[in-house]
Order: C-alpha cells, then structure tokens, then sequence
C-alpha cells in the first residue's frame, strides 16, 4: 500500500502496554445461560484515546479471537474493580438495573428518533449519546427536499460483555445493527453511489440506497439504577444495496 494511503491509518495502539482485565473463570458463570465463551478486556492507548477490546475464546479454533472494539474518544475507561489477586468480575448484563435491550434500544433511539422515545428514559445527556443525536439530524442534509434520510434498529442477538467498576456500577460493552435509508422524493431523481460504493453498486442513479451499520458501545451501569451514560461508540459500515429502477 502506497505511504500515502497509510498516512491516515497509524497503528492506533501499543499491544506491550495494554492494561487487562481478566475475570475470574467463576465469576463469568453467570453467563453461561447466554452461551458466552470465556472472555478477557484490553485496554490500550494511543495518545488521549483508549481503545477498549473484548477477547473470547473459539475452543473450537483453539484460540482466542477480539470480538468487539469500542474507541472512547479523548477519555479514560471507568476504573474497573480487581480484586486481591489482580482479577475483575464479570457481571450478568441481565441482571443489571439496566438490561443490555434497553440500552440498545436506546442508543438505536438516537439514531431513528434523535432521542426523543426510549433514549430519554434510559440514557443520560453525554458527548457520545448527543454526536448520535446529531447524526440524525444532519444526515441527508445535503440532498435538500429532493431526497430524505431514515434510520431503523436491526434485530441482532450479539453478546454483551460487563465487568464492576470500582465505584460498584458496571461498564456494559455491547453492539447493535442499524440501516441508514437515503430515499428520492421526487420522480426522476436518483442517487449517485460514492466512490466507496460504486466497485459494488456501479454508477447508475438509484431511488434508494441503504447502508447498513454494526456498532460496539460502551455504557456505565449505575449500582443503584438511574439513567446510563454512554461512553463512546464504534461504527463500521458493513453493507450498502439499492434498486436500480429509477423513481
């Protein structure tokens, strides 16, 4: 790959530095009604940002394999709880006063509604939860009133990862999937793929194109209850697809 092209992707992270969380075989039991394999959280720093990965084990692969990256942007993870010994303990997310659906429904909320349904009963105001707001208010801007940008949540059963915090409240690292839908609204436009798209969806004009998303979250669970805060969120695009037949 040309230097160019490398310039904009450093290597985020330093591996040898990396701070690990490693729960207590015992304590990730209360996950086994959820299938979850064994599963450790790394925590490394590039510059003033922390990227916080989740590892699981593949007995069938024997290995391990990083299942899910949240980048939290400009700040430190919560202090997470080690006991005498230098281990954290997993926490059952379905037990938490918060459960993992209500905080994917949540964050979902923030994309399709700006926050205006389940996001205000769940979530409390932070930087992370208003750049998802944000996101849906600008998205589509650009076309003006001849096309309009929807998002939707898409069913997935992801597993979510949780350990106590030092404080007694529980960082809650889970994922969601949404689409956003870019739709013409007059006859006889169409929409131009990107240059991103058009290996895939070539250069004809379409009526709608719709980008999917898989995301990793990081949320903070009070012990007492109480709305969640969000952290940070990580999106990568992982589909686009539109009809060809013009409106």
């Amino acid at each position: 790959m040309p230097a160019k092209d490398r310039a904009p992707y450093p290597l985020p992270v330093n591996p040898s530095a990396a701070q690990l969380y490693i729960p207590r075989i015992a304590s990730q039991a209360a996950f086994a009604t959820n299938s979850t394999p064994r599963w450790f959280a790394a925590a490394t720093t590039a510059g003033t940002d922390v990227w916080f990965t989740v590892f699981a084990e593949r007995p069938a692969q024997q290995r391990w394999e990083a299942v899910t990256t949240v980048l939290l942007n400009n700040q430190p993870p919560p202090k997470i709880a080690l006991d005498g010994n230098g281990f954290a303990t997993a926490m059952d997310a379905n037990g938490l006063p918060t459960k993992p659906d209500a905080l994917k429904a949540a964050v979902i909320d923030n994309y399709v509604t700006g926050g205006q349904q389940n996001a205000k009963k769940v979530l409390t105001p932070t930087p992370a939860s208003q750049r998802q707001v944000k996101i849906h208010a600008t998205a589509g801007k650009g076309y003006g009133d001849k096309a309009r940008t929807t998002f939707a949540g898409v069913t997935s059963s992801d597993p979510t990862y949780a350990l106590r915090t030092a404080d007694g409240g529980t960082l809650v690292l889970f994922s969601h999937t949404h689409t956003q839908t870019d739709a013409v609204t007059r006859p006889g436009f169409g929409l131009i793929p990107t240059k991103r798209d058009q290996p895939s969806l070539g250069t004809t004009p379409r009526p709608v194109l719709q980008y999917t998303f898989l995301c990793a979250n990081a949320a903070t669970v009070a012990h007492g209850g109480g709305p969640a805060q969000l952290l940070d969120t990580s999106c990568a695009r992982t589909d686009a697809s539109g009809p060809r037949t013009r409106v």
